[in-house]
Protein backbone atom coordinates (compact mmCIF):
# COMPACT_ATOMS: atom_id res chain seq x y z
CA UNK A 1 0.00 0.00 0.00
CA UNK A 2 2.82 2.42 0.90
CA UNK A 3 4.66 1.64 -2.36
CA UNK A 4 1.52 2.37 -4.39
CA UNK A 5 0.98 5.63 -2.52
CA UNK A 6 4.53 6.82 -3.20
CA UNK A 7 4.41 5.73 -6.87
CA UNK A 8 1.15 7.58 -7.59
CA UNK A 9 2.31 10.81 -5.99
CA UNK A 10 5.74 10.69 -7.65
CA UNK A 11 4.19 10.25 -11.09
CA UNK A 12 1.78 13.10 -10.41
CA UNK A 13 4.60 15.34 -9.21
CA UNK A 14 6.77 14.65 -12.26
CA UNK A 15 3.83 15.30 -14.59
CA UNK A 16 3.09 18.58 -12.85
CA UNK A 17 6.74 19.62 -13.05
CA UNK A 18 6.77 19.08 -16.81
CA UNK A 19 3.41 20.77 -17.37
CA UNK A 20 4.29 23.83 -15.31
CA UNK A 21 7.85 24.34 -16.56
CA UNK A 22 6.79 27.38 -18.61
CA UNK A 23 4.98 29.15 -15.77
CA UNK A 24 7.10 28.63 -12.64
CA UNK A 25 9.46 31.51 -13.20
CA UNK A 26 6.67 34.10 -13.16
CA UNK A 27 4.50 32.58 -10.45
CA UNK A 28 3.90 34.47 -7.21
CA UNK A 29 4.52 31.93 -4.44
CA UNK A 30 3.53 34.42 -1.74
CA UNK A 31 0.12 34.50 -3.40
CA UNK A 32 0.09 30.67 -3.35
CA UNK A 33 0.41 30.66 0.44
CA UNK A 34 -2.10 33.38 1.27
CA UNK A 35 -5.66 32.39 2.22
CA UNK A 36 -5.38 29.07 0.39
CA UNK A 37 -5.28 25.42 1.32
CA UNK A 38 -3.52 22.18 0.39
CA UNK A 39 -3.64 18.46 1.12
CA UNK A 40 -0.71 16.10 1.55
CA UNK A 41 0.25 12.49 2.02
CA UNK A 42 3.26 11.14 3.88
CA UNK A 43 5.03 7.79 4.23
CA UNK A 44 8.15 6.91 6.16
CA UNK A 45 9.42 5.28 9.37
CA UNK A 46 8.52 5.45 13.05
CA UNK A 47 9.84 4.34 16.43
CA UNK A 48 8.80 4.68 20.08
CA UNK A 49 10.46 5.46 23.40
CA UNK A 50 9.67 5.10 27.09
CA UNK A 51 8.27 1.56 26.89
CA UNK A 52 9.10 -0.66 29.91
CA UNK A 53 9.69 -3.59 27.60
CA UNK A 54 13.26 -3.71 26.34
CA UNK A 55 14.49 -5.67 23.33
CA UNK A 56 16.54 -8.80 24.01
CA UNK A 57 18.23 -10.40 20.96
CA UNK A 58 15.48 -9.01 18.68
CA UNK A 59 15.03 -9.76 15.00
CA UNK A 60 16.57 -7.26 12.56
CA UNK A 61 14.51 -4.08 12.15
CA UNK A 62 12.32 -4.73 15.19
CA UNK A 63 12.73 -1.21 16.58
CA UNK A 64 11.70 0.52 13.34
CA UNK A 65 8.28 0.32 11.65
CA UNK A 66 6.49 1.93 8.71
CA UNK A 67 4.26 4.97 9.13
CA UNK A 68 1.93 6.74 6.76
CA UNK A 69 -0.71 9.42 6.92
CA UNK A 70 -1.99 12.65 5.46
CA UNK A 71 -3.59 15.94 6.27
CA UNK A 72 -4.95 19.34 5.36
CA UNK A 73 -3.17 22.68 5.69
CA UNK A 74 -4.77 26.13 5.63
CA UNK A 75 -2.31 28.82 4.55
CA UNK A 76 -3.21 32.01 6.39
CA UNK A 77 -0.12 33.98 5.39
CA UNK A 78 3.18 33.02 3.73
CA UNK A 79 4.76 32.77 7.19
CA UNK A 80 1.93 30.95 9.01
CA UNK A 81 -0.36 27.98 8.40
CA UNK A 82 -2.68 25.69 10.34
CA UNK A 83 -2.71 21.91 9.98
CA UNK A 84 -5.05 19.00 10.61
CA UNK A 85 -2.90 15.86 10.56
CA UNK A 86 -3.36 12.09 10.82
CA UNK A 87 -0.62 9.47 11.17
CA UNK A 88 -0.65 5.72 11.60
CA UNK A 89 2.42 4.14 13.15
CA UNK A 90 3.35 1.11 15.23
CA UNK A 91 6.19 -0.30 17.24
CA UNK A 92 7.33 -3.80 18.17
CA UNK A 93 9.53 -5.16 20.93
CA UNK A 94 10.92 -8.70 21.07
CA UNK A 95 12.65 -10.70 23.82
CA UNK A 96 14.38 -13.91 22.75
CA UNK A 97 16.15 -15.24 25.81
CA UNK A 98 19.22 -17.46 25.65
CA UNK A 99 18.39 -18.63 29.22
CA UNK A 100 15.03 -19.19 30.91
CA UNK A 101 13.74 -16.27 32.95
CA UNK A 102 12.39 -17.10 36.38
CA UNK A 103 8.67 -17.59 36.83
CA UNK A 104 6.32 -19.17 39.37
CA UNK A 105 6.60 -22.94 39.89
CA UNK A 106 3.57 -25.10 39.16
CA UNK A 107 2.30 -26.85 42.30
CA UNK A 108 3.03 -30.58 42.72
CA UNK A 109 2.80 -33.45 45.25
CA UNK A 110 5.58 -33.96 47.77
CA UNK A 111 8.84 -32.10 48.09
CA UNK A 112 10.33 -30.22 45.12
CA UNK A 113 13.47 -32.12 44.21
CA UNK A 114 14.65 -29.95 41.30
CA UNK A 115 13.19 -27.60 38.69
CA UNK A 116 14.16 -25.87 35.43
CA UNK A 117 12.43 -23.58 32.95
CA UNK A 118 10.79 -20.19 32.81
CA UNK A 119 9.93 -17.54 30.26
CA UNK A 120 11.54 -18.37 26.86
CA UNK A 121 10.08 -15.79 24.49
CA UNK A 122 8.02 -12.57 24.55
CA UNK A 123 6.96 -9.96 22.02
CA UNK A 124 4.89 -6.83 22.24
CA UNK A 125 3.44 -4.64 19.50
CA UNK A 126 1.19 -1.60 19.45
CA UNK A 127 -0.43 0.36 16.63
CA UNK A 128 -1.08 4.09 17.03
CA UNK A 129 -3.70 6.27 15.33
CA UNK A 130 -2.67 9.87 15.92
CA UNK A 131 -4.75 12.96 15.13
CA UNK A 132 -3.56 16.47 15.91
CA UNK A 133 -4.04 20.14 15.12
CA UNK A 134 -0.90 22.22 14.61
CA UNK A 135 0.18 25.80 14.08
CA UNK A 136 3.27 26.01 11.84
CA UNK A 137 5.63 28.90 11.16
CA UNK A 138 7.75 29.33 8.03
CA UNK A 139 11.14 30.47 9.30
CA UNK A 140 12.37 31.08 5.73
CA UNK A 141 10.17 34.19 5.70
CA UNK A 142 12.68 35.73 8.12
CA UNK A 143 15.13 36.02 5.21
CA UNK A 144 15.03 38.24 2.15
CA UNK A 145 15.03 35.88 -0.84
CA UNK A 146 14.05 35.93 -4.51
CA UNK A 147 13.24 32.24 -4.95
CA UNK A 148 10.49 31.31 -2.50
CA UNK A 149 9.98 27.72 -3.55
CA UNK A 150 11.93 26.31 -0.59
CA UNK A 151 10.29 26.62 2.85
CA UNK A 152 11.04 25.36 6.35
CA UNK A 153 8.17 25.04 8.83
CA UNK A 154 8.35 24.43 12.58
CA UNK A 155 5.19 23.84 14.53
CA UNK A 156 3.41 22.54 17.59
CA UNK A 157 -0.14 21.89 18.70
CA UNK A 158 -2.32 19.35 20.49
CA UNK A 159 -3.39 15.84 19.57
CA UNK A 160 -4.92 12.60 20.72
CA UNK A 161 -3.52 9.11 20.28
CA UNK A 162 -5.56 5.88 20.18
CA UNK A 163 -3.46 2.75 20.54
CA UNK A 164 -4.20 -0.97 20.55
CA UNK A 165 -1.87 -3.95 20.69
CA UNK A 166 -0.90 -7.32 22.08
CA UNK A 167 1.69 -8.90 24.38
CA UNK A 168 2.58 -12.55 23.76
CA UNK A 169 4.50 -14.72 26.26
CA UNK A 170 5.70 -18.32 25.94
CA UNK A 171 7.07 -20.24 28.95
CA UNK A 172 8.23 -23.85 29.37
CA UNK A 173 9.95 -26.06 31.94
CA UNK A 174 9.78 -29.09 34.20
CA UNK A 175 9.77 -29.93 37.98
CA UNK A 176 10.74 -33.14 39.79
CA UNK A 177 8.80 -33.91 42.99
CA UNK A 178 9.79 -36.50 45.65
CA UNK A 179 6.69 -38.52 46.58
CA UNK A 180 6.77 -38.94 50.36
CA UNK A 181 3.17 -38.12 51.27
CA UNK A 182 1.30 -40.50 49.02
CA UNK A 183 0.75 -43.81 50.76
CA UNK A 184 0.26 -45.67 47.47
CA UNK A 185 3.70 -44.69 46.21
CA UNK A 186 6.87 -46.32 47.39
CA UNK A 187 9.26 -44.28 49.38
CA UNK A 188 11.90 -42.64 47.18
CA UNK A 189 9.73 -42.43 44.03
CA UNK A 190 9.53 -39.22 41.99
CA UNK A 191 7.03 -37.39 39.76
CA UNK A 192 8.22 -35.25 36.85
CA UNK A 193 5.93 -32.46 35.53
CA UNK A 194 6.82 -30.94 32.11
CA UNK A 195 4.81 -27.97 30.82
CA UNK A 196 4.49 -25.29 28.11
CA UNK A 197 2.24 -22.25 28.51
CA UNK A 198 1.42 -19.30 26.24
CA UNK A 199 -0.48 -16.13 27.01
CA UNK A 200 -1.89 -13.34 24.84
CA UNK A 201 -2.61 -10.09 26.60
CA UNK A 202 -4.54 -7.42 24.68
CA UNK A 203 -3.97 -3.80 25.61
CA UNK A 204 -5.28 -0.34 24.74
CA UNK A 205 -3.68 2.98 25.56
CA UNK A 206 -5.42 6.28 24.76
CA UNK A 207 -3.85 9.57 25.68
CA UNK A 208 -3.45 13.21 24.60
CA UNK A 209 -0.10 14.41 23.33
CA UNK A 210 1.84 17.46 22.24
CA UNK A 211 3.50 17.27 18.79
CA UNK A 212 6.63 19.09 17.67
CA UNK A 213 7.03 19.17 13.88
CA UNK A 214 9.69 20.16 11.38
CA UNK A 215 8.95 20.20 7.62
CA UNK A 216 11.31 21.07 4.76
CA UNK A 217 9.43 21.52 1.48
CA UNK A 218 10.20 22.48 -2.13
CA UNK A 219 7.62 23.54 -4.72
CA UNK A 220 8.14 21.42 -7.84
CA UNK A 221 5.32 23.36 -9.47
CA UNK A 222 2.59 25.71 -8.23
CA UNK A 223 0.31 22.73 -7.67
CA UNK A 224 2.82 20.16 -6.37
CA UNK A 225 5.25 20.25 -3.47
CA UNK A 226 7.69 17.61 -2.22
CA UNK A 227 9.45 17.52 1.12
CA UNK A 228 10.39 15.68 4.30
CA UNK A 229 8.55 15.86 7.61
CA UNK A 230 9.69 14.86 11.05
CA UNK A 231 7.67 14.83 14.26
CA UNK A 232 8.10 14.03 17.95
CA UNK A 233 4.98 13.34 20.01
CA UNK A 234 5.06 13.54 23.80
CA UNK A 235 2.27 11.35 25.22
CA UNK A 236 0.67 12.01 28.60
CA UNK A 237 0.44 8.51 30.11
CA UNK A 238 1.49 6.90 33.39
CA UNK A 239 1.32 3.32 32.11
CA UNK A 240 4.85 1.88 31.99
CA UNK A 241 3.79 -0.53 29.25
CA UNK A 242 2.75 2.31 26.93
CA UNK A 243 5.08 4.50 24.89
CA UNK A 244 5.72 7.97 26.26
CA UNK A 245 7.14 9.26 22.98
CA UNK A 246 6.66 8.61 19.28
CA UNK A 247 9.14 9.69 16.60
CA UNK A 248 8.27 9.72 12.90
CA UNK A 249 10.04 10.82 9.72
CA UNK A 250 8.77 10.55 6.17
CA UNK A 251 8.50 11.94 2.66
CA UNK A 252 5.71 14.45 2.03
CA UNK A 253 3.92 14.93 -1.30
CA UNK A 254 1.54 17.88 -1.33
CA UNK A 255 -1.16 19.13 -3.70
CA UNK A 256 -1.85 22.88 -3.61
CA UNK A 257 -5.23 24.18 -4.69
CA UNK A 258 -3.94 26.96 -6.92
CA UNK A 259 -6.41 29.80 -7.53
CA UNK A 260 -8.70 28.79 -4.65
CA UNK A 261 -9.16 31.39 -1.97
CA UNK A 262 -10.84 31.09 1.40
CA UNK A 263 -13.89 33.36 1.15
CA UNK A 264 -13.54 33.67 -2.63
CA UNK A 265 -11.18 36.67 -2.58
CA UNK A 266 -7.95 37.23 -4.48
CA UNK A 267 -5.33 39.45 -2.74
CA UNK A 268 -4.69 41.19 -6.06
CA UNK A 269 -8.31 42.45 -6.07
CA UNK A 270 -9.86 45.07 -3.88
CA UNK A 271 -10.81 43.73 -0.49
CA UNK A 272 -14.50 44.52 -0.87
CA UNK A 273 -15.09 42.96 -4.33
CA UNK A 274 -14.89 39.56 -5.98
CA UNK A 275 -12.48 39.15 -8.85
CA UNK A 276 -15.22 39.18 -11.45
CA UNK A 277 -13.10 40.71 -14.19
CA UNK A 278 -10.31 38.19 -13.67
CA UNK A 279 -12.81 35.36 -13.71
CA UNK A 280 -14.43 36.58 -16.93
CA UNK A 281 -11.01 36.99 -18.56
CA UNK A 282 -10.05 33.45 -17.59
CA UNK A 283 -13.33 32.12 -18.96
CA UNK A 284 -12.85 34.04 -22.24
CA UNK A 285 -9.31 32.68 -22.62
CA UNK A 286 -10.57 29.16 -22.01
CA UNK A 287 -13.35 29.58 -24.59
CA UNK A 288 -10.87 30.97 -27.14
CA UNK A 289 -8.64 27.97 -26.57
CA UNK A 290 -11.54 25.57 -27.03
CA UNK A 291 -12.62 27.41 -30.21
CA UNK A 292 -9.09 27.17 -31.62
CA UNK A 293 -8.94 23.45 -30.92
CA UNK A 294 -12.36 22.90 -32.53
CA UNK A 295 -11.20 24.83 -35.61
CA UNK A 296 -8.10 22.64 -35.87
CA UNK A 297 -10.24 19.53 -35.58
CA UNK A 298 -12.62 20.82 -38.26
CA UNK A 299 -9.72 21.53 -40.65
CA UNK A 300 -8.33 18.06 -40.03
CA UNK A 301 -11.73 16.48 -40.76
CA UNK A 302 -12.07 18.47 -44.01
CA UNK A 303 -8.58 17.43 -45.14
CA UNK A 304 -9.35 13.83 -44.28
CA UNK A 305 -12.59 13.93 -46.30
CA UNK A 306 -10.72 15.41 -49.29
CA UNK A 307 -8.15 12.60 -49.08
CA UNK A 308 -10.93 10.04 -48.96
CA UNK A 309 -12.58 11.58 -52.06
CA UNK A 310 -9.29 11.49 -54.00
CA UNK A 311 -8.70 7.89 -52.93
CA UNK A 312 -12.22 6.97 -54.07
CA UNK A 313 -11.58 8.54 -57.50
CA UNK A 314 -8.27 6.70 -57.88
CA UNK A 315 -9.89 3.43 -56.85
CA UNK A 316 -12.67 3.94 -59.41
CA UNK A 317 -10.13 4.69 -62.19
CA UNK A 318 -8.11 1.59 -61.33
CA UNK A 319 -11.24 -0.52 -61.38
CA UNK A 320 -12.13 0.82 -64.85
CA UNK A 321 -8.63 0.06 -66.19
CA UNK A 322 -8.74 -3.44 -64.68
CA UNK A 323 -12.14 -4.05 -66.25
CA UNK A 324 -10.84 -2.97 -69.68
CA UNK A 325 -7.85 -5.30 -69.36
CA UNK A 326 -10.09 -8.18 -68.39
CA UNK A 327 -12.29 -7.51 -71.44
CA UNK A 328 -9.25 -7.55 -73.72
CA UNK A 329 -8.00 -10.81 -72.22
CA UNK A 330 -11.43 -12.39 -72.50
CA UNK A 331 -11.65 -11.39 -76.19
CA UNK A 332 -8.17 -12.77 -76.87
CA UNK A 333 -9.04 -16.03 -75.16
CA UNK A 334 -12.27 -16.32 -77.20
CA UNK A 335 -10.37 -15.76 -80.43
CA UNK A 336 -7.74 -18.30 -79.42
CA UNK A 337 -10.39 -20.85 -78.47
CA UNK A 338 -11.87 -20.61 -81.98
CA UNK A 339 -8.57 -21.74 -83.52
CA UNK A 340 -7.18 -25.25 -83.76
CA UNK A 341 -4.83 -25.90 -80.86
CA UNK A 342 -1.88 -27.77 -82.22
CA UNK A 343 -0.01 -28.38 -78.99
CA UNK A 344 0.97 -27.13 -75.53
CA UNK A 345 4.46 -27.05 -74.06
CA UNK A 346 4.60 -27.48 -70.23
CA UNK A 347 7.40 -26.31 -67.95
CA UNK A 348 8.76 -26.97 -64.49
CA UNK A 349 8.10 -24.34 -61.84
CA UNK A 350 10.14 -21.14 -62.37
CA UNK A 351 11.72 -22.58 -65.54
CA UNK A 352 11.69 -21.56 -69.22
CA UNK A 353 13.91 -24.42 -70.52
CA UNK A 354 12.58 -26.75 -73.22
CA UNK A 355 12.92 -30.42 -72.39
CA UNK A 356 14.29 -32.93 -74.94
CA UNK A 357 10.84 -34.45 -75.42
CA UNK A 358 9.33 -31.01 -76.11
CA UNK A 359 12.04 -30.32 -78.68
CA UNK A 360 11.17 -33.61 -80.47
CA UNK A 361 7.49 -32.62 -80.51
CA UNK A 362 8.35 -29.22 -82.00
CA UNK A 363 10.52 -30.97 -84.61
CA UNK A 364 7.56 -33.15 -85.57
CA UNK A 365 5.31 -30.04 -85.79
CA UNK A 366 7.76 -28.28 -88.14
CA UNK A 367 8.00 -31.39 -90.31
CA UNK A 368 4.17 -31.69 -90.40
CA UNK A 369 3.70 -28.05 -91.43
CA UNK A 370 6.30 -28.25 -94.17
CA UNK A 371 6.07 -25.53 -96.81
CA UNK A 372 2.29 -25.20 -96.70
CA UNK A 373 0.26 -22.05 -96.14
CA UNK A 374 -0.06 -21.48 -92.40
CA UNK A 375 0.47 -19.01 -89.61
CA UNK A 376 1.39 -19.50 -85.96
CA UNK A 377 0.12 -17.75 -82.83
CA UNK A 378 1.44 -18.43 -79.32
CA UNK A 379 0.43 -17.51 -75.78
CA UNK A 380 2.88 -17.96 -72.92
CA UNK A 381 1.57 -18.43 -69.36
CA UNK A 382 2.86 -18.78 -65.79
CA UNK A 383 1.19 -20.23 -62.72
CA UNK A 384 0.14 -17.87 -59.93
CA UNK A 385 3.00 -18.91 -57.60
CA UNK A 386 5.21 -15.99 -56.60
CA UNK A 387 5.31 -12.35 -57.66
CA UNK A 388 3.15 -11.28 -60.66
CA UNK A 389 5.89 -9.11 -62.18
CA UNK A 390 8.31 -12.05 -62.11
CA UNK A 391 5.68 -14.37 -63.58
CA UNK A 392 5.09 -11.93 -66.46
CA UNK A 393 8.79 -11.99 -67.33
CA UNK A 394 8.89 -15.78 -66.94
CA UNK A 395 5.98 -16.30 -69.39
CA UNK A 396 7.75 -13.97 -71.83
CA UNK A 397 10.95 -16.04 -71.66
CA UNK A 398 8.95 -19.19 -72.27
CA UNK A 399 7.20 -17.93 -75.39
CA UNK A 400 10.44 -16.35 -76.69
CA UNK A 401 12.20 -19.69 -76.22
CA UNK A 402 9.63 -21.50 -78.37
CA UNK A 403 9.82 -18.79 -81.09
CA UNK A 404 13.64 -19.01 -81.17
CA UNK A 405 13.54 -22.79 -81.39
CA UNK A 406 11.04 -22.82 -84.29
CA UNK A 407 13.13 -20.25 -86.17
CA UNK A 408 16.21 -22.39 -85.65
CA UNK A 409 14.32 -25.27 -87.29
CA UNK A 410 13.55 -23.27 -90.44
CA UNK A 411 10.22 -21.62 -89.63
CA UNK A 412 10.17 -18.18 -91.26
CA UNK A 413 9.52 -15.32 -88.84
CA UNK A 414 6.69 -14.09 -91.06
CA UNK A 415 4.78 -17.27 -90.20
CA UNK A 416 4.74 -16.29 -86.52
CA UNK A 417 2.09 -13.59 -86.39
CA UNK A 418 1.87 -13.27 -82.61
CA UNK A 419 3.72 -14.44 -79.49
CA UNK A 420 2.07 -12.98 -76.41
CA UNK A 421 2.96 -13.42 -72.72
CA UNK A 422 0.07 -13.12 -70.27
CA UNK A 423 1.92 -13.98 -67.01
CA UNK A 424 -0.31 -15.28 -64.19
CA UNK A 425 -3.40 -13.35 -65.27
CA UNK A 426 -5.47 -16.55 -65.31
CA UNK A 427 -4.61 -17.08 -61.62
CA UNK A 428 -3.99 -20.79 -62.11
CA UNK A 429 -1.75 -22.13 -59.33
CA UNK A 430 -1.51 -25.65 -60.83
CA UNK A 431 1.17 -27.07 -63.17
CA UNK A 432 -1.32 -26.69 -66.05
CA UNK A 433 -0.77 -22.93 -65.77
CA UNK A 434 2.96 -23.23 -66.66
CA UNK A 435 2.84 -23.58 -70.45
CA UNK A 436 2.99 -22.13 -73.95
CA UNK A 437 -0.05 -22.74 -76.18
CA UNK A 438 0.60 -22.93 -79.92
CA UNK A 439 -2.26 -22.15 -82.36
CA UNK A 440 -1.96 -23.10 -86.07
CA UNK A 441 -4.02 -21.24 -88.67
CA UNK A 442 -4.11 -23.00 -92.08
Amino acid sequence: MIRRFITVFCVAALAATYASAQTQSGFDYDDLRTKSFSIYGTAGLSTASGVDFQNVNPSAGTGIAAQYGGGLNINVRPWFRLGLNYEYSRFKREQRYSEFQSTSINPGVGNLYESSGGVAYRNKWNAYNNIDVTAEFNIMELFDRDDKRFNLYVGTGVGFSMSYGNTYTMSMGSETWENITDAEMAEGSYTINSWVTTTNEHNRYNSPYIPLTLSAEFDLAPRFTIGVRGAVKYLFTDDVNAASGLMTAGIVLRYNFVGRRLGGYDPACRRDKYCVNQGLTAIADALNGISSKLSNIENAVVAQNEDRARNAELTKSLQEVQSALNDCRTEAEKNAAAKNVSMSIYYDINSARLSNSDMLRLDELVEELGAGDYSIEMIGEASSDGDSAHNQKLSQRRVDGVVDYLKSKGVDSSRIVSADAIGDSRQNPNPSGRKVKIYINR
